[in-house]
């Protein structure tokens, strides 16, 4: 503060000197005496001219003390207090296991699982250090622009995603750590690095819940994220993604991967559940593509310290090292480590290492003369070279981990080497600011001191082999997935196995983990080790055992053609595995869900085929066989049931259920409110309800906890009493489904759900007896299927889009109706490259009769598409009824003889309708 009021000072009475030379210097030269000549030369035509030069000449007196003001100004408005900085450890980076993609956490039988984050490579993706000294509390200096609107949007009521940005080392992190901290919010942290990408299900995890399971059957990603952003009354969730402009092509603003561009559009917005995805890096992401319009990211952006405040900053890092600066250039520093605090911080900690006692200004010389190019570096390289020969075989250990250990670990690491050394030179380390601690764990700080150690011949990879072993006694063979600490150095002996050329040793591990982390739908975790051993296996069965599960984890990505090539690996290597048929039968089953997912009902349909008929019988079955048998069935009836085939969906279906039933699967429940709602759309309510009553026993018998069977039993319930004219019930059980599969996070459930409540709200406002009351009856359809529309994805759940028309049309028939039907339109004529898809055909002729009833259309391509569907698919009964009354409501529009012309084609009900 005493070095800021001088400066404010000259400030003043500099400017108060230059106005005064104006002054005369224009008194002397005329200059004043213009204004009156020029008015008096244009008649009077300038009189405005000398008052608007002294309201000038005002401003820009007030202009120049306001920006000295600003200049100088400490951190903070006055009054606020003197600037504070955080102590030198929070601007550097924290290293943790190597391959859990999010912080998240997740319930398993053994309890509470908690995964951390990456551990970088060379990077400038600055975490926060959690394990600060002294406790923290302190901000960044003079940054309260970007601290106020990160506070403001942190705080605010509804979903949003916050780009905090600027150069590297510029203390992003450490604002939003410290910003976080004082809102009292425990943010999730998830750290990337150069070779390192997040997939939505890793945003997913951290913003759901503890203990959600893997994806459901045919459920995507998407959409359990917004069935976690629509979870009105979920608790508030901070999620901050550092090192995001890794996620962007290079040079651009633009994501790299189009599924969590959607998700982080998703999350922008405004959802409402509180959810905040902060994403810190050198760029902001825009999330628009084209044409595709987008909330962008809240825009923050954190500058570089000026001079007089890098000055404050690196006063405070060296009081910390007790560092004497001395009389140091201030301003040539100030150039050199260009106003970044994280390259202070390296400067003072070279200070505090140098055995010749270098003063700063020496360093800065040293500096300035033998590096060029990258100053972080050069200033890791000469901390690194400054450590003697016991602190740099401390440092190279923590390095060789690459996950923050406790004392013992390095001990049993170099016991040999350095005994009793260890603990002193690993205080001398931390004093330093090289080394963090937190809860008693070591970790080196910095990834440019660490690439620093990695390039000597006595670093980190002299010690692979022997950390790996030292790591492999500790976790022992059993996998506790009790502990967040267990689980990270499990990641970091197979990243060690893996550094050291063992790739057998590693992938044994990985199979290990994965059976504790599958269960709990993070097997996704272990990818990248994945890949990295798939070159490396001697094995035919482990190799196809190792790429069908990777197909599997980018199946649940979203990923479908790295998917593909993942399957089609393991089929490649099927012959050799010494079981090819489980093998292949996998794999079969695994292609049908990409299939279905991909909208190749064909092609799914054969591969549940291929795999029902490798199924062994008799004797030779085991527990494998039995379930891999109702996976075919159950995917075969949802084939048969997708062409509008209900008798061979129910005798599929039937046999499914019968085979969930014997060997006592909570599947059961699935298969059974399947068959209830296609009995019930067969027209057969007393089959449905029976089913419905099966299902209700499968639950309580074997997944009385399920809160996600649950909802799709509510839902089932729900569709049996629309199909019987329940409408008051089935909106009721429909609303109690759909916040049921919200607090679960089942979006397959909440579309549905949400589906049939619209549906149940249109047909009460047909019933109603007064207007006001069917007015309100279409306010709650409209909102139930607007509430639906983000949960279907291209080319499916075309009803959805035709309830939106519909209901638009029954609350104005001059409204934007139109504009909707061309919508479904569109979107059923793209989904006819499935030939056998009769369901486009009729909602394709649902939109033409709506064209002809809007616009005047012809009525014979109407006519023509359910034909189509008709000779398709006979129509059963409900969906019959149903597809008449949705018809019929638009016949205030329509001449009555074109409206049973119609019906006639919809329903199949004449042999050869009556045409236009």
């Amino acid at each position: 503060m005493s070095g800021q009021r001088p400066a404010r000072a000259a400030a003043v009475a500099f400017t108060v000197l230059v106005l005064t030379a104006i002054g005369l210097g224009g008194t002397r030269l005329g200059w004043w005496d213009t204004p009156q000549k020029a008015e008096e030369a244009a008649g009077g035509t300038f009189a405005w001219l000398e008052p608007v030069s002294w309201i000038a000449g005002a401003l820009s007196l007030l202009v120049t003390i306001y920006y000295a003001r600003w200049q100088h100004a400490p951190a903070g408005t006055a009054p606020a207090p003197a600037p504070t900085v955080m102590p030198a450890q929070q601007l550097t980076v924290i290293l943790q296991s190597p391959y859990a993609a999010a912080t998240a956490l997740a319930r398993s039988s053994d309890g509470l699982v908690t995964m951390s984050v990456h551990s970088p490579p060379p990077g400038d993706a600055d975490p926060p250090d959690r394990g600060r000294r002294d406790g923290g509390g302190q901000g960044p200096v003079n940054q309260d622009v970007a601290r106020k609107s990160l506070k403001e949007h942190l705080t605010a009521g509804r979903s949003c995603v916050i780009a905090v940005h600027g150069r590297p080392g510029v203390g992003k992190s450490m604002l939003v750590e410290s910003v976080t901290r004082e809102i009292g919010t425990v943010p999730k942290w998830i750290r990337l690095f150069s070779d390192h990408r997040l997939d939505v299900m890793a945003l997913v995890r951290a913003v759901g819940p503890a203990g959600q399971p893997a994806l459901r059957d045919h459920e995507d990603v998407l959409d359990r994220l917004q069935a976690a952003l629509d979870e009105g009354d979920g608790p508030p969730v901070t999620v901050v993604v550092d090192g995001a402009h890794h996620l962007l092509e290079p040079g651009t603003a633009t994501l790299k991967d189009l599924r969590l561009e959607e998700a982080l559009r998703k999350v922008a917005s405004g959802r409402p559940r509180p959810v905040k995805v902060v994403l810190i890096g050198d760029r902001a992401p825009e999330l628009g593509r084209g044409n595709q319009p987008a909330d962008d990211p809240v825009r923050i952006f954190v500058h570089r310290l000026s001079a007089t405040d890098f000055r404050t900053c690196l006063e405070r890092i060296a009081a910390d090292q007790s560092v004497d600066l001395g009389a140091v250039d201030w301003g040539r520093l100030h150039q050199v480590l260009q106003g970044v605090p994280r390259l202070g911080q390296l400067f003072c900690s070279a200070l505090a290492l140098s055995r010749d006692r270098i003063t700063a200004d020496g360093l800065l010389r040293r500096l300035v003369e033998e590096f060029s190019g990258d100053r972080e570096r050069a200033l890791a390289t000469i901390v690194v070279q400054s450590l003697h020969d016991e602190q740099r075989r401390v440092a190279a250990a923590l390095a060789a981990y690459r996950t923050p250990v406790s004392l013992d670990l390095v001990n049993e690491l170099l016991d040999e080497e350095l005994p009793a050394m260890v603990g002193p030179r690993l205080n001398e380390l931390v004093d330093a600011h090289l080394v963090g601690r937190s809860d008693d764990k070591y970790h080196v700080l910095n990834a440019q001191v660490l690439a620093a150690l990695d390039a000597r011949p006595d670093g980190p990879d002299s010690l692979l082999h022997q950390a790996a072993e030292v790591l492999s006694r500790r976790n022992g063979p059993t996998v506790r997935a009790g502990s967040a600490f267990d689980l990270d150095l499990r990641f970091a002996e197979i990243d060690l196995w893996c550094r050291a050329g063992r790739w057998l040793t590693a992938f044994e591990r990985v199979e290990r983990l994965d059976r504790v982390l599958r269960p709990i739908g993070a097997a996704e975790l272990l990818l990248k080790p994945r890949e990295a051993v798939a070159p490396h296996l001697e094995s035919a069965a482990d190799r196809t055992a190792n790429h069908n599960t990777i197909g599997t984890i980018y199946l649940a990505r979203g990923d479908l053609e790295k998917a593909r090539a993942a399957f089609e690996e393991a089929l490649d290597e099927v012959p050799g595995s010494g079981q090819p048929v489980h093998h292949e039968r996998k794999i079969r089953l695994n292609l049908a869900d990409l299939a279905w997912r991909d909208g190749d009902f064909a092609g799914a349909q054969g591969c549940f085929q291929q795999a029902l008929d490798m199924v062994r019988t008799g004797e030779d079955q085991d527990v494998e066989d039995r379930r891999d048998r109702i996976a075919a069935l159950a995917g075969l009836a949802d084939c048969a049931r997708h062409w509008g085939d209900h008798q061979a969906a129910i005798r599929l279906g039937t046999s499914a259920w019968e085979a969930a039933a014997a060997e006592g699967t909570r599947q059961g429940v699935r298969i059974a409110v399947r068959l209830a709602r296609w009995h019930s759309e067969c027209g057969d309510p007393d089959e449905a309800a029976e089913f419905m009553s099966r299902a209700d026993t499968a639950l309580q018998r074997y997944a009385a906890d399920d809160a996600a069977l649950r909802a799709q039993c509510l839902d089932g319930r729900a569709d049996l009493a629309l199909d019987t004219g329940d409408y008051a019930g089935a909106a009721r059980l429909a609303a109690a489904a759909v916040a049921m599969a919200l607090r679960v996070h089942a979006p397959n459930t909440v579309l549905q759900a949400r589906t049939t409540l619209a549906m149940a709200h249109l047909r009460l406002a047909g019933e109603s007896v007064t207007e006001r009351v069917a007015a309100a009856e279409l306010v709650a359809a409209r909102k139930a299927v607007e509430e639906a529309l983000p949960y279907r994805r291209d080319s499916r759940s075309l009803a959805v889009l035709a309830l939106r028309a519909l209901i638009t049309f029954r609350q104005n028939p001059d409204g934007p109706a139109d504009l909707y039907f061309a919508d479904l339109l569109a979107a059923a004529v793209a989904r006819r490259r499935e030939k056998r898809d009769y369901a486009a055909w009729e909602f394709e002729g649902l939109a033409r009769a709506a064209d002809h009833a809007l616009r005047h259309g012809r009525l014979k391509p109407a006519v023509f598409a359910f034909e189509k569907a008709r000779a398709l698919c006979p129509a059963p009964v409900v969906l019959r009824d149903r597809l008449e009354y949705q018809l019929r409501l638009l016949a205030v529009r329509m001449p009555a003889e074109s409206m049973e012309i119609l019906v006639d084609a919809a329903t199949g009900r004449a042999e050869q309708s009556r045409r236009p």
